[in-house]
């Protein structure tokens, strides 16, 4: 049994304007139609959470790192100011 490129098949399914499954045979009901739209918007949901949440460690990691680079200048100036004084 001989299997179709799929290079061929994605070229004829554009130029005929047809989606792939069709020329193999196939047909996608609307409930399986519905079924990938609700995954789909369930997937952009998560994926913007997780934007949301690197967004958020970005912002910690930076005032964590401003804030310790802060700490040490103010040791090392208070006790510069301690040797000399």
């Amino acid at each position: 049994m001989s299997v179709p490129d799929s290079d061929m098949l994605i070229s004829l399914s554009e130029v005929l304007e047809t989606p792939v499954s069709t020329l193999l045979g196939e047909t996608v009901t609307e409930a399986e139609v519905d079924n990938l739209k609700a995954i789909s918007e369930k997937l952009e949901v998560i994926n913007l959470q997780l934007a949301q949440r690197k967004t958020t460690r970005r912002k910690i990691i930076r005032w964590l790192l401003v804030s310790l680079c802060a700490i040490i200048l103010i040791l090392n100036y208070s006790r510069l100011c301690h040797e000399c004084g």
